[in-house]
């Protein structure tokens, strides 16, 4: 019988390789570590791990969203035992969870403890190695890239851009700068900021893959509501091509709903990013 405990710190090598697997592109050793330093994480508290012979060969985090609502996130083989204790420390809670759509353990593990497939997000890539059409500027856009002043800024920036995604969830701005200004790596000549006099009207982060330094990720896209349909976010997009690419990474990522409220994906589409791969969400009632 495997046993289930809290992970161990050392152990964040071993749960990076089992995120992995079946993702399209590798999890690194930091990216598990700081999601145990998370404001809102309490790795003793919020995590198992499933351990046989001494390995570790299953895992399972639960991500308090509110006070109603969860995200659950399962990897490895060993899974019956982790949902069980997912579920019963979640008692009470709306849980949504999920896996990349050719992990069928992990789907099968989920539709037989009566989560439902509510959602599809995709992930889409680009490579850089071609000739990007130049950014095609609204009138009165000026483009700059992130000082540290514009901290709060872009944050608001962010939460209400998002504001029409499915199931958005406002995150407290420590949690956000944990994930964002206080990662290794930040770059801040890669977060652009489209701004119309005093106000942002638009931003685009990115960053350099922690797992590999050959890819780029366009983490977060955002165009507030008074500049949409005016081309912003696409020349966004390009432009946030054109500085991964003298950044060195040869492709660029990015993650998407599949049926996106606000024809995201429609947009990615048109720069001529394509679909790599698919996330399938299970929700949960109790």
């Amino acid at each position: 019988m495997a046993e289930l405990r809290p992970p161990r710190v050392e152990e964040a090598t071993a749960i990076a390789a089992l995120m992995s697997r079946f993702a399209p592109e590798p999890i690194s050793e930091e990216r598990v570590r700081r999601s145990w330093s998370a404001p809102s994480v309490d790795r003793e508290r919020d995590a198992r791990v499933s351990v046989r012979s001494g390995s570790v060969v299953g895992c399972v985090a639960l991500h308090h969203d509110t006070e109603q609502q969860a995200w659950l996130e399962l990897h490895g083989v060993e899974l019956d035992e982790l949902l069980d204790w997912a579920l019963e420390t979640a008692s009470g809670r709306r849980l949504f969870s999920g896996g990349w759509h050719q992990n069928a353990r992990v789907r099968m593990a989920l539709e037989e403890r009566d989560f439902a497939l509510v959602r599809h997000s995709y992930r889409m890539a680009i490579d850089l190695g071609g000739s990007a059409p130049p950014p095609d500027w609204p009138a009165r856009i000026d483009v700059r890239t992130f000082r540290p002043d514009d901290a709060h800024a872009v944050y608001e920036a962010h939460m209400e851009t998002f504001e029409d995604s499915w199931e958005h969830v406002r995150e407290p701005y420590e949690e956000w700068a944990h994930w964002t200004l206080e990662r290794p790596g930040f770059d801040p000549e890669l977060w652009l900021l489209a701004t119309s006099g005093e106000d942002v009207a638009g931003i685009a982060l990115c960053r350099v893959h922690d797992a590999d330094p050959e890819t780029g990720l366009v983490a977060i896209l955002g165009v507030r509501r008074p500049w949409r349909r005016q081309g912003l976010g696409r020349a966004l997009l390009l432009e946030s091509f054109r500085r991964l690419a003298a950044a060195g990474c040869m492709r660029a990522i990015l993650g998407v709903d599949a049926s996106s409220l606000t024809g995201a994906n429609k947009l990615y589409e048109n720069a001529g990013m394509r679909v790599v791969s698919t996330f399938d969400i299970y929700e949960r009632r109790l």
